[in-house]
């Protein structure tokens, strides 16, 4: 974008917008509020065989949607107590969920939900904080913990015993399972980084080589595509990690993303690896269609900056998206193909005005692809003369030529 026209906002933004009727999209209304009518959501598992039937660990139990949300039922017969704060479901028969209220106990269901029965108790555990089904052979799972830190069933969760040789964290708050060989694990610490094992469970070691230091780890994911691939969210320094060769080391991936307080959750579209998300705690939902390489935020509709949890739907195309914020379950709805397009054009061709305030740039922490709202920062189209304007704290910048010399150059569809 060149600077043939640059104003300040002091002449006041709201008579700029009325002077060039501008057209902006401001995230394109992403989101879409879905419920349950709950005071706190915690989890959500979608489907995989049905992806209209979606479970939320809530406040008051376990909530099921046959509808993708539009309905709500609660589904507690056989819980004891209300938060359901952990659910996981058994990919090869979604009949089978598990979840914890997040101390040391697990509930099962093999009728979707109908009855729940308390199958264990992982002696020694503060409180578990993850619990991962073995894709291959969902007979095992895994239970990360508080001062476990790491449990294993091999028979459907009857039974836990501990795999936690050579860890020196007490804890473990995420973990992945290698989908092409389910000896190899991945585990996030939330004070001593990332640990493998080749075994099972087994055995530990640490995989942290390029991270920086001792550091918190908050999400973790790996492409089931090619399980090599894996990417890593930090709690303390706000930053996503990738590793290309099964953790054997890791490179920073954060630009659009980095210096948010705590990076909470991560996925990948399953139909697309190259694309994934990242729910942080300050600042929303952020896209990447590049396998990491830069970031969006993509967070019109939300109403609470805050995201606890995500779970995708690879059935629709493009993949359907729910995020956890402010308690409430949310349904992505999608954006513009033109207006995603030219925004992430715009990133990285003018990334002097599009990048974050890390980067090249002499404007104060600005992020400026769509709508930023800590800096009130916009990209948008005048409806009068197709002119692309950006508009934040430095002024307003336009562009020298029609919407579509920009969609051209762009190659947008």
């Amino acid at each position: 974008m060149k600077r043939n026209r640059l104003l300040t906002l002091s002449i006041g933004l709201l008579a700029l917008l009325q002077s060039v009727s501008l057209a902006v999209w401001a995230d394109d209304a992403w989101w879409t509020g879905i419920g349950p009518d709950t005071d706190k959501t915690y989890s959500l598992v979608v489907d995989p065989s049905n992806p209209a039937t979606l479970y939320a660990g809530t406040d008051k139990g376990v909530y099921k949607s046959v509808n993708g949300g539009d309905i709500w039922t609660p589904v507690n017969t056989g819980l004891a107590g209300d938060a359901i704060k952990i659910l996981a479901i058994d990919p090869s028969n979604p009949a089978i969920l598990y979840a914890s209220h997040g101390d040391n106990y697990v509930y099962k269901t093999v009728d979707n939900g109908g009855t729940w029965k308390r199958i264990a108790l992982l002696g020694g555990a503060a409180g578990i904080l993850t619990l991962v089904i073995d894709p291959s052979n969902p007979a095992t799972l895994y239970a990360g913990a508080s001062y476990g830190p790491l449990f294993k069933s091999t028979n459907g969760g009857e039974k836990f015993s501990l795999a936690s040789t050579g860890f020196l964290s007490p804890t473990v708050s995420s973990l992945v399972v290698d989908p092409s060989n389910p000896a190899i694990l991945y585990a996030g610490t939330p004070n001593n980084g990332i640990y493998k094992s080749i075994d099972g469970g087994g055995h530990w070691s640490p995989a942290n080589t390029g991270l920086p230091g001792i550091f918190s780890l908050s999400a973790l994911v790996i492409d089931p595509s090619n399980p090599a691939t894996l990417y890593a969210g930090t709690d303390d320094v706000g930053e996503v990690f990738k590793s290309v060769n099964g953790g054997g080391n890791w490179n920073p991936a954060p630009t659009g993303i980095r210096n948010t307080s705590q990076i909470k959750s991560l996925i990948i579209d399953p139909a697309n690896p190259a694309t994934l998300y990242a729910g942080t705690n300050d600042r929303g939902v952020y896209k990447s269609a590049n396998g990491g390489g830069s970031w969006i935020p993509t967070n019109g509709g939300l109403p609470a900056t805050a995201v606890s949890a995500l779970a995708i739907d690879p059935s629709s195309n493009p993949a359907r998206l729910y995020a956890v914020s402010g308690g409430k379950v949310y349904k992505g709805t999608g954006v513009s193909s033109a207006s995603e397009c030219l925004f992430n054009w715009a990133e990285l061709k003018y990334d002097y005005y599009f990048a974050p305030a890390f980067a090249r740039t002499t404007t104060w922490s600005v992020y400026t692809y769509r709508y930023y709202s800590h800096t009130y920062a916009y990209l948008g189209v005048s409806s009068t003369d197709n002119h692309v304007y950006y508009i934040g704290p430095d002024g307003v910048l336009q562009d020298e030529g029609p919407m579509a010399d920009w969609l051209l150059l762009a190659g947008c569809q």
